[in-house]
């Protein structure tokens, strides 16, 4: 599992909005496994993927699976609709 957690403030809203809408980016993102909100603080698990940062050079074959993931991202649902 990793794990990302917020005391209250920009980093909580902002946890709590990527929490929202991690059913709309199912199949692209890893899985929100647990959820804990209380007190203004907020406390994500996600499963665990095994990976690496992408490498962004130029030539990098990570730009093909970069151009894949947005192209896929861009087919997901709204979360307003």
């Amino acid at each position: 599992m990793f794990i990302k957690g917020a005391n209250g403030g920009i980093f909580a809203r902002s946890l709590h909005n990527e929490a929202n809408v991690t059913p709309y980016v199912a199949g692209i993102s890893h899985r929100l496994l647990r959820r804990i909100e209380s007190d203004g603080r907020t406390v994500l698990g996600f499963e665990h993927v095994d990976g690496r940062h992408a490498d962004y050079s130029p030539g990098s074959p990570d730009l093909d699976l970069l151009r894949v993931a947005l192209a896929r991202l861009q087919q997901a649902p709204s979360p307003r609709g």
